[in-house]
Order: structure tokens, then C-alpha cells, then sequence
């Protein structure tokens, strides 16, 4: 207590010119009592503004009674009745009514406009006032994502496809989580030319929805060829490079389908060189993007296969192991074959068992094969030929090269080169 009364003596000493501790009294005029009594009414009402916002949106037919003039309550009520199973149950006229209310209190509302909108539509079936209306509602707010569903089906209704997908951008850039109901619509369109040549400047853009809706599309679409003919009219991977992961999906559904001819004709337009086409191995005929039109080669754990710079394929397989080392599937080879190659085994006492095997592709079934060949283990290089006869309904020719590796302890290895595939 004491050093308490010292501190304070001491502070009292530094400040001679304090005032003395004595009751003030505070003095109130009536022009500062009217600003902060219209302070306080102001703010309150914002608060009830804000609150009747907030019901609004979850609970619309409170708001309403709270605030019957409040757009968007009036607004969410009229969209749960035009998404629910009875659609309206009350009067055109008598929404058209709340609508108006709605705007008096807010002239700039989009949801207003187009509920407004919404509903000389409905009397009208698409009058010009309608379209007007929407388009007022659009440009107050492009995010409300009726309205640019109203546009898009009002634009096909039109036939102007330009503006269809105009509305179609818009959504689904603003509206991500719309791509569930707009997608499929879109897919099923691509079907069609003209529409195909308007979605090339969003394709090229790579619009913010273009990778989710391609991903849909190559899957999806029932019509692969027109998904196909979409890609190359808009140049694919050329133009959007991250878009070369659709193009092999969809190379891998064509030839799952039996559709080799459209298959081939879009891996020459991703890879226009005559060269892919070769049968032996090289860079070209190996490349991933384009399986299986291209060797697709082992990867695992059960052995290695390297290409090397002079074209040369090099096996090793592990001790009784099997692995499919190359694999590819082609069309449009003459019906009579004959198929050379060369063959070396460094080690021929731990050689591997190498089978050539061709199966005929049909739609529907799976592969059966036609032809095998196990090549002889010897040692040096050897030259191999053999004729193969292709059956007249295969669709495409699948070739596997097999290696199954010798009995013991050392992993067996073979070297392939020189091989070509021609007419006999």
C-alpha cells in the first residue's frame, strides 16, 4: 500500500497541470441526439435488412411475410414451384404481380426480371417482351443460372446456335456444378455438324469447362466418330497441347468399338508422318499416345524391354516368368502376310522362349487367336520368316510378342530387329 501511495505522489509530481478528480458532467445537445438517435434506426434496419436477406434464402415463405416485397424470397419461391414435380399452382398473373412488387422495392434485381420474364413466357410461349425481359435479367446478373438456361433453350428455339452456346459458356463458367445437367445435353449435340463448328473457339480458348466436358465427351459421347471428326476440326492437341490425354482415350475407344478406319484416320491427323504406320520398331511406332494403334511395350516387374537407337527391341524376362514385351493392334493389312525378323540371344543357354501370336479383333467378343510362331533358341543371329493368312471378318489384327523366361537363377534375354511385316 505504501509503495502504491508513493507511485501515485510521483506521478502526481510529474503532472502539476492534471486536473483535479472531480465529477464531470456531460453535456448532450439536440442536434448530436438526433445523429446518433438516426445512427442507431439506421443501423437496425440494416440489421433487419441483412436478417430478412439470410431468411430469404433458407426460409423464402417467412421472408416473405416478414418482408413481402423481398425479391429474392419471392424469387426462391417461384423456383422451387417451377423445379418441383407440379410445376405452378397459382395463377401466371398472380406471380407476374409479386414479380412487379418485387422490382418496385429493387428496380436492378436480376432474379426479378427473370421470374418476370419467366412468366409472359408462359402466356406469351416466347414473345419478344420475354426475351427482353431476360436479357435485362442477364445483364444485372450473368450467374443466375435460369436465366441462362431460359436463353439457351430460347436460342435453340431460334435456331441461332451461336447464342445457344454463348448462354452454354456462361453457365458453366459461372456455374461449375451445373455440368451435371448441361453436359449430357451438349454431347448428345456434337452429333451434330454445324454445332461441332461452333464449339471450335471455346475448344481453342480451352474455356474454363472445355477439360471436364471433353473428359465426358471421349467417354461418354454414343457417337465416337462425330467426337472424332470434332477433334480434328478444331486440331486437337495441336492447338490445346494438355488436350492430347482426350485424344488417346478416344483412340482407345474407337479401337474398342471396331472402329479402326476412324481410329487410324485420327491418329494420322495427331501424327500426319507415313512412318507410324511401319510395322518394325522405332520411335515413331512406339509412341503412347497413339496405343494401341502403336507398340504398347512391358512395363513390370517381371522384366525389361528397351528400344534402342537403332531400332532394335531388347528383352530380358526373369526366370519362368512371362510377359507380353510388345503389343499392337493394326488394320488394313493384306490378307496374305509374310513376316520377317532377326534374332539374336546374348546367352543362349538361359535363351527365352520368344512366341509371336496374332488374334483377329472382332466388335463384341473378345480377340481369338489365328496364328502363333515360337521361335527356335540357337545361337548367333537368326533370320525368321512366316506367313500368316488374316481371316476375312476381322475388323483389326492384334500382334503380341511374347517372352517367357528359361528355368534357374539368371533373368534370359533376346534382342529383335529388322522387322518388317509386307504382302506375300
Amino acid at each position: 500500500m505504501a509503495m502504491a501511495t508513493a507511485t501515485a505522489v510521483a506521478i502526481g509530481a510529474r503532472m502539476p497541470d492534471a486536473p483535479a478528480r472531480r465529477g464531470r458532467q456531460l453535456r448532450i445537445t439536440p442536434g448530436a441526439a438526433v445523429t446518433g438517435l438516426t445512427t442507431i434506426i439506421v443501423a437496425l434496419l440494416a440489421m433487419r435488412d441483412a436478417a430478412v436477406q439470410v431468411t430469404a434464402r433458407q426460409y423464402p415463405q417467412l421472408a416473405v411475410k416478414l418482408a413481402p416485397a423481398n425479391a429474392t424470397a419471392i424469387t426462391r419461391i417461384f423456383d422451387t414451384a417451377i423445379l418441383g414435380p407440379e410445376g405452378l399452382s397459382q395463377n401466371n398473373q398472380r406471380w407476374a404481380g409479386a414479380a412487379l412488387q418485387a422490382l418496385r422495392a429493387d428496380p436492378l434485381n436480376g432474379s426479378g426480371l427473370r421470374l418476370l420474364a419467366y412468366v409472359d413466357d408462359l402466356e406469351q410461349n416466347g414473345s419478344d417482351r420475354a426475351r427482353t425481359l431476360m436479357l435485362l435479367s442477364e445483364r444485372a446478373s450473368r450467374r443466375d443460372l435460369l436465366a441462362q438456361i431460359w436463353l439457351i433453350e430460347d436460342a435453340v428455339r431460334r435456331g441461332d446456335i451461336d447464342g445457344a452456346l454463348q448462354h452454354y459458356d456462361r453457365a458453366l463458367s459461372v456455374r461449375p456444378a451445373s455440368a451435371g445437367q448441361l453436359f449430357p445435353i451438349l454431347v448428345a449435340a456434337t452429333t451434330e455438324p454445324a454445332i461441332r463448328q461452333a464449339l471450335v473457339p471455346y475448344l481453342r480458348a480451352n474455356r474454363p469447362w472445355v477439360p471436364s466436358f471433353l473428359s465426358v465427351l471421349v467417354e461418354k459421347s454414343p457417337n465416337p466418330a462425330a467426337v472424332a471428326a470434332l477433334f480434328q476440326l478444331y486440331s486437337g492437341a495441336r492447338a490445346v497441347p494438355s488436350h492430347a490425354v482426350y485424344e488417346s482415350t478416344l483412340l482407345k475407344r474407337l479401337v474398342s468399338t471396331g472402329d479402326l478406319a476412324t481410329a487410324r484416320s485420327l491418329a494420322s491427323h495427331i501424327d500426319p508422318r507415313p512412318q507410324i504406320w511401319a510395322f518394325g520398331f522405332d520411335p515413331a511406332t512406339t509412341q503412347a499416345r497413339l496405343r494401341p494403334l502403336t507398340w504398347a511395350l512391358y512395363d513390370g516387374a517381371d522384366g525389361a524391354v528397351v528400344l534402342d537407337e537403332k531400332g532394335a527391341l531388347a528383352i530380358s524376362v526373369g526366370p519362368e516368368r512371362r510377359i507380353v514385351a510388345a503389343s499392337r493392334i493394326l488394320s488394313g493389312l493384306p490378307r496374305n502376310a509374310r513376316l520377317q525378323l532377326s534374332l539374336t540371344y546374348p546367352d543362349p543357354a538361359v535363351a527365352p522362349l520368344i512366341t509371336w501370336r496374332a488374334y483377329c479383333r472382332h466388335v463384341g467378343r473378345g480377340p481369338q487367336q489365328f496364328w502363333v510362331r515360337d521361335l527356335p533358341a540357337t545361337a548367333g543371329k537368326i533370320t525368321m520368316e512366316g506367313r500368316i493368312t488374316i481371316p476375312d471378318d476381322c475388323r483389326g489384327v492384334q500382334v503380341d510378342v511374347e517372352a517367357t523366361g528359361a528355368s534357374g537363377t539368371s533373368d534370359s534375354r533376346a534382342v529383335i530387329d529388322r522387322v518388317s511385316l509386307a504382302a506375300s
